[in-house]
C-alpha cells in the first residue's frame, strides 16, 4: 500500500498542491458559502436541499476534477450534518417518522428530493449511493489520521486519484486505512500541517461571512515552507 500512497502522491506533492490551489480555492470558497448549513434547523428546512443541489452541480455539471474531489468531501460533511439533525428531529419528536425508518435512510430520501427530473426511483437511489460511496471514500483520503483531517489534503494527489475511486472494489474499509497511513508516512510533514491550517482559515472565514482570498494566503504559506 505504501506504493498505492506514493503514486496518490506524485513526484512532487508539493508542487502539485501549488498549481492545485491556484485552480482551485477560489470555486472551493464559493462551494462552502453555498453548502455550509446554518446550526438549529430541522432536516424540513429548504437550505438543505438548496445545499445539496449546489455541491450536485460541482460533482456533476460545472466541476473541474479538482473541484469535484473537493465537491465530493463537502457531500460527506451534509450527509453527516443532515443524519445528525434527523437523529435530533427525531429524538425531540420534531418531524413525524415511520417506524424503524434509519437516519441514513431518510438522508437518502431527502437527498432524492433535490435531485431533477423523474428517474426511476430504484436506479435513482442506487446512482446516489454510490454518489455518497464516493464522497466517504475521498473524505477518507482527506483523513489520514485520527488527528489530522483537512479537505484540502485531496489537492496534494496527482490524477492517478480518479480511477483508484472510481474502482469500488480498490477501496474497502482495510485498503483506506492501509493507504492513509502509507499517505501519513510519505507526504512532507509541514505540507499536510498547511493543509489543515489553510482549510481552518477558509472555513472560519466562509462562517463568519468574511471575505478572504485564499490563492494569496496559500502562496504565501506555500513559500515559507519551501
Amino acid at each position: 500500500m505504501t506504493n498505492l500512497a506514493r503514486q496518490l502522491l506524485g513526484e512532487n506533492p508539493f508542487k502539485t498542491f501549488a498549481e492545485n490551489c491556484d485552480k482551485t480555492l477560489g470555486e472551493w470558497i464559493s462551494l462552502l458559502t453555498k453548502t455550509t448549513l446554518p446550526s438549529n434547523i430541522t432536516s424540513s428546512d429548504p437550505r438543505i436541499i438548496t445545499a445539496f443541489q449546489a455541491v450536485d452541480n460541482a460533482i456533476c455539471n460545472q466541476g473541474s476534477d479538482l473541484l469535484r474531489r473537493l465537491a465530493y468531501i463537502q457531500l460527506n460533511r451534509l450527509f453527516v450534518s443532515l443524519e445528525a439533525i434527523i437523529r435530533s428531529d427525531r429524538e425531540n419528536w420534531r418531524v413525524p417518522r415511520k417506524p424503524c425508518q434509519r437516519d441514513a435512510t431518510v438522508a437518502i430520501d431527502i437527498y432524492m428530493t433535490a435531485q431533477p427530473g423523474k428517474s426511476n426511483p430504484g436506479n435513482l437511489r442506487r446512482g446516489l449511493k454510490e454518489r455518497k460511496r464516493r464522497g466517504r471514500v475521498w473524505s477518507d483520503l482527506a483523513r489520514p489520521s485520527s488527528l489530522l483531517v483537512s479537505p484540502l489534503i485531496v489537492l496534494i494527489y496527482s490524477g492517478a486519484a480518479e480511477p483508484i475511486i472510481n474502482d469500488h472494489r480498490k477501496m474497502d474499509a482495510a485498503t483506506l486505512n492501509l493507504v492513509a497511513a502509507g499517505i501519513l508516512k510519505e507526504c512532507p510533514a509541514n505540507l499536510l500541517s498547511i493543509c489543515t491550517s489553510l482549510a481552518d482559515k477558509a472555513e472560519s472565514a466562509v462562517r463568519s461571512n468574511q471575505p478572504i482570498d485564499m490563492r494569496q494566503i496559500a502562496a504565501e504559506e506555500i513559500r515559507q515552507s519551501l
